[in-house]
């Protein structure tokens, strides 16, 4: 099966909790949202964050 051409039109978001050998990890149990692209934000760092 080969994927749709053009952007993306959802993302399954998912929940990440502390966990014990890795610092996040996703939720075992739930936790998951299929979210609208349109409703997803661009992450665009702050250039200050960059050099930490």
């Amino acid at each position: 099966m080969q994927g749709r051409a053009g952007p993306s039109v959802a993302y399954l978001v998912q929940d990440l909790v502390s966990g014990n050998l890795w610092p996040l990890v996703p939720r075992l149990v739930g936790g998951r949202e299929l979210v609208p692209a349109a409703d997803c934000l661009s992450y665009l760092p702050d250039p200050a964050d960059l050099n930490r």
